[in-house]
């Protein structure tokens, strides 16, 4: 693809390489995207990631120039590329199936977006992406010959072949099985770092994107989520979609008193809150982060960084070297409906002091760790 860059020739090591700013997609009375903002830095592995009709693929085909926004700007190396067609864009592209040309062998395949170039060129080139992607003896092979892991592969050299400064990848390992799957994300991870190219990745799926990102872009019916490294949104999410959709998440939906204080059903929580944080909080916690411990099964308590809930088991699961428990809240004094209703998962060691002791009725203690609850408005707003 012929390159479009800024003025003034390549832009600074350091300088954003791609900058979207207020970009809207419209289609009629429908609204596909609205206001993403995002800056992505020269060879950086970005991820969008999101439910089906949150928006990803539309923002990548804007971004490639397939279908260029209604609202907004797009730069790249500096350069407005909003209006500028894909065939003049600098990115390489590869799509969810592949698009190789089943007539054509692997090389042809490879170096079909080489054609203007010497003929000495275009094979060192095809002979540089060969090696890279391991396939040097499946060169005259055709597509129909090679395995899904396979044309994945040749499609990746094909988009690369051309040393695009942007690479655009729409959920390039939908397709795969499980297994095959889990080797070429390493591979293409390896591959990113090792030619330090910018990458956009559109995925829906969750362990996809923490593994390969430095950072993901959550998108809800078009409209930005949050914007962060892996650890972040799986850590320190920004809301309550962001909190259920990346991870499992226990949720607790908690009532506000008079006086703005918390409660679970009727336990009043000793927590410090926010009567500005709505009407209708929820707390949440990851299960690997709910300890569990024998003793006194009285009311909430905090105590050592931790608020203690008296609980019993429903049921477990034994996975090898960990244990899912399923958990239910119980008030000691008095049956609570509100309570009855509610239930936490946690995964403990399969070794652990409580080893396979958890049986469903044993009573316990849930820890949850002050430092690791987030509290969310039930519309998902912190």
């Amino acid at each position: 693809m012929n390159a479009v860059r800024g003025e003034g020739g390549e832009a600074p090591q350091d300088a954003p390489h791609l900058v979207l700013r207020g970009v809207g997609q419209r289609f009629g009375t429908f609204t596909a995207l609205e206001g993403v903002d995002l800056t992505v830095r020269r060879g950086e592995f970005v991820t969008l990631l999101g439910p089906s009709g949150s928006g990803k693929t539309t923002l990548l085909r804007a971004i490639a120039g397939l279908a260029p926004p209604t609202e907004g700007s797009i730069r790249q190396d500096g350069a407005d590329v909003t209006a500028v067609p894909v065939e003049r864009r600098d990115v390489g592209i590869v799509f969810q199936s592949y698009a190789l040309f089943p007539t054509l062998t692997v090389a042809d395949n490879i170096t079909y977006g080489l054609r203007a170039l010497p003929r000495p060129e275009r094979r060192t080139r095809l002979e540089a992406m060969l090696d890279l992607i391991g396939l040097r003896a499946h060169a005259g092979k055709y597509p129909g010959q090679l395995s899904g892991g396979q044309q994945q592969r040749v499609a990746l050299a094909r988009a690369l072949a051309p040393n695009p400064g942007l690479l655009l990848l729409d959920e390039p390992l939908s397709a795969l099985d499980a297994e095959v799957r889990r080797d070429l994300r390493a591979e293409l991870r390896r591959l990113q770092r090792q030619l330090g190219i910018t990458t956009l990745m559109v995925t829906h799926d969750q362990e996809e994107a923490l593994t390969l990102s430095d950072r993901i872009m959550v998108l809800n019916h078009g409209r930005v989520e949050q914007v962060g490294s892996p650890s972040d949104l799986y850590e320190r999410p920004a809301s309550l979609f962001v909190a259920g959709f990346i991870g499992a998440m226990n949720r607790l939906p908690l009532a506000r008193a008079p006086d703005g204080g918390l409660r679970l059903g009727r336990w009043p929580l000793p927590l410090p809150a926010d009567p500005a944080a709505g009407p209708a909080p929820v707390l949440c916690l990851r299960p690997e982060w709910l300890g569990l411990e024998d003793g006194d099964l009285a009311a909430p308590l905090v105590a050592d960084g931790h608020l203690s809930l008296p609980g019993r088991v429903l049921d477990s699961e034994y996975r090898g070297a960990q244990i899912m428990v399923q958990l239910g809240l119980e008030d000691p004094a008095r049956p609570d409906p509100a309570l009855a209703a509610l239930t936490l998962t946690t995964l403990q060691p399969a070794w652990g002091p409580l080893g396979r002791g958890l049986e469903p009725g044993r009573r316990l203690r849930l820890r949850l760790p002050l430092d690791r609850l987030r509290l969310f408005a039930g519309d998902g707003a912190q």
